[in-house]
């Protein structure tokens, strides 16, 4: 066989093996971005029932929220995310106030198959156990969040509050 049609040969092989290798490229992108959207939705499913959970006055420091190991970060004050949840499993049953959350908006990033963070800036209201309604107030967050074999759950935890009115 003349090197002209080995060489063709080849080229045409080369060309059908590159073809395949980028349907299976594509097919592998679309696989990771319907898994990527599952994932934002299993996570912003949370958020809401964190919300909820805010709302109606609940500490959001439970292990269907958040994992043992990892950090929780309030307006500086740093502890292990076990520490919290020991404390909120140890804490005497007291009537608690709730707090109004007109809307919160997350930005996602994903930093891998098995991490993501989100950022928000919320507004909120505390509302006490009588009824009395507090300053509104803003909270920056920024959760590190981590697949485990229950789901996504908060590996890192931080939020900072203040008044809503600061400049």
């Amino acid at each position: 066989m003349p090197l002209k049609y080995l060489a063709l040969a080849g080229v045409l092989m080369m060309t059908a093996a590159c073809e395949a290798s980028t349907d299976a490229q594509h097919t592998d992108e679309a696989a990771v971005e319907s898994n990527r959207e599952a994932d934002l939705d299993e996570i912003g499913q949370t958020i809401d029932a964190m919300n909820e959970t805010w709302r109606s006055g609940g500490n959001i420091l439970k292990p269907e929220f958040v994992m043992e190991e990892g950090w929780h970060t309030f307006n500086g004050t740093r502890w292990p995310m076990a520490e919290g949840l020991e404390r909120v499993r140890n804490r005497p049953k007291t009537p608690s106030g709730s707090q109004e959350i007109p809307d919160y908006k997350v930005k996602f990033d994903v930093l891998g198959p098995d991490v993501i963070v989100t950022t928000s800036e919320n507004e909120f209201v505390r509302i006490s156990p009588d009824g009395e309604r507090q300053p509104s107030q803003i909270a920056l967050m920024t959760l590190v969040w981590k697949r485990t074999d229950e789901g996504w759950r908060i590996r890192h935890f931080h939020e900072s509050t203040g008044p809503k009115d600061v400049e």
